[in-house]
């Protein structure tokens, strides 16, 4: 359950106690949500396959469900979709989504939903999490393992429009097979989705990219296949291999765009027959993750994370403009130490740990030359997060990361047709957060604080669209955060908010 959430039973029924929900994205080691010092939501598995009925995206269920989250575009994009008006970074199973170099805005579209285990939203930038995540972060968990030795299950689904039935069938199907023998379980989950065209409320045909959403669902083919294996063994220690591909591919016949309308003045944009795109608008994303746990290394918890993401969108042409597709290759690795601390009978808890990233990233056009630099990243991040209970009245939570990033920027000719030289790019940011929870009662907190966020931000969108002398320039685009809050939290036997 997340917040603001309530159970009721129905009249005569005993009502079941609420589960303790229990979060690894806020602190990188498993917490209550009782013990959070923040404003965290969780969505849970049920929450997330209820609302797929309606509609498979992320960012669609995510602003369904997530408080101070944007309105969908309910496309191919979280072009707009803003947490509390800011950026976020996006995650699956720890390994970034976002495109901060160069932001593509399809981190939400990058999974099936059928493969989704939780969501976890985390407002605010944090020193545990950086890279881009000035506004907060959104930890995509996926699907594991059942308790078992075989398990298999399935589903599929249809939906038309009654007025253009031809035209608009759409079908899903998923199946999903895990299981556990002795030290080593398994899962692998593949998701087909195939989409027809897209109809109004009049029967009118929706365009199939329609202008300013950058990238349509309508006509679209999407693949979506996660496979796990896990090794325990000992109670202490789990290896685990992660690997999972995603793929949408669009091939419309009605893809063509009309201004004929104006949509501000309620006239709608008719649907063309036609197709100029170069080449079919696309995602694909690979994701592989190798993860280490150790529950107990020498008094210590430990998390060791490598990781590799291979991104590509291909956007739909837009008139007078050439049509375009974002690359990014990112290699890195995170390790988490949690130590325990006490000194003259008080106890507290340590974590700290360091973040590598590198990241190449490049805007290239199919039918014109390139105006975008070829971006390589190198960063790196030091971080320790201070979590101190105060008796039986609170905990206090005080962190610091420090990054340091430098970006590589090739020679290039920008949008203007003015020739940039390229160079390096330094950045180096110390960022801060200290956030609390006051006990009210037994059963309320009060909690809030402080935080700060870095990022980079789109420097290769300031390169290409700006008239710099040298590429060094673009170094004043860089962005820092405050961010405050305060909130109170309520957790009863049968509801909690």
């Amino acid at each position: 359950m997340g917040e603001g959430t309530v159970i009721l039973a129905p009249q005569g029924q005993a009502l079941p106690q609420l589960e303790t929900i229990v979060v690894e994205s806020a602190t990188r080691t498993e917490t209550p949500v009782s013990e959070l010092t923040r404003s965290v939501t969780v969505v849970s598995e049920v929450e997330v396959e209820q609302q797929q009925r309606i509609d498979r995206s992320v960012g669609e269920i995510l602003s369904k469900t997530i408080p101070g989250f944007s309105p969908s575009t309910e496309a191919n994009t979280d072009f707009g979709q803003t947490l509390r008006g800011r950026t976020f970074l996006t995650l699956i199973d720890g390994v970034p989504q976002s495109t901060p170099l160069r932001d593509g805005r399809r981190s939400l579209n990058s999974i099936d939903s059928a493969a989704i285990e939780r969501i976890e939203v985390i407002r605010g930038g944090t020193a545990l999490y950086g890279f881009g995540a000035t506004g907060g972060l959104v930890s995509i968990i996926t699907k594991r393992p059942q308790a078992g030795e075989f398990n298999i299950s399935g589903d599929a689904g249809v939906r038309f429009s009654t007025t253009h039935f031809d035209d608009s069938v759409g079908w899903n199907t998923n199946l999903q097979s895990s299981g556990r023998s002795g030290e080593v379980d398994y899962l692998i989950s593949g998701t087909a989705v195939q989409r027809g065209g897209f109809f109004d409320a009049d029967g009118d045909r929706i365009p199939a990219d329609p202008v300013g959403v950058q990238g349509g669902l309508a006509d679209t083919d999407t693949y979506n296949v996660l496979g796990k294996i896990g090794f325990e063994p000992d109670a202490d220690q789990r290896f685990q291999l992660t690997g999972n591909y995603y793929s949408l591919t669009q091939d419309s016949d009605f893809a063509g765009v009309s201004f004929e309308g104006d949509p501000q003045q309620g006239i709608k944009t008719p649907a063309l027959r036609g197709n100029f795109n170069p080449e079919d608008p696309a995602t694909d994303n690979i994701n592989l993750n190798f993860e280490y746990g150790n529950t107990d290394l020498w008094g210590s918890g430990l998390k060791a994370q490598l990781y590799y993401a291979d991104i590509e969108f291909i956007y739909g042409k837009f008139p007078g403009f050439p049509q375009t597709r974002i690359e990014s290759e990112k290699v890195g690795s995170r390790l988490t130490i949690d130590t325990p601390v006490e000194l003259d009978n008080w106890a507290f808890e340590v974590v700290w740990g360091v973040d590598y990233l590198q990241d190449e990233t490049q805007q290239t056009a199919t039918d014109a030359p390139d105006t975008s630099p070829e971006l390589s990243q190198d960063a790196l991040a030091g971080f320790a997060q201070l979590e101190l209970p105060i008796g039986e009245w609170g905990l206090i939570n005080a962190g610091v990361r420090y990054e340091d990033i430098s970006v590589e920027v090739s020679d290039f000719t920008n949008r203007q047709g003015v020739f940039v030289p390229g160079g390096t790019l330094e950045f180096q940011e110390d960022i801060y957060n200290l956030t609390g929870t006051f006990y009210a009662t037994e059963n309320i907190d009060l909690y809030g604080g402080f935080s700060q966020g870095f990022t980079v931000t789109e420097i290769g969108r300031s390169l290409t669209d700006q008239t710099f002398a040298t590429a060094e320039e673009a170094e004043s685009e860089a962005q820092r955060t405050d961010n405050y809050e305060i909130g109170l939290r309520a957790f009863y036997d049968r509801w909690d908010g």
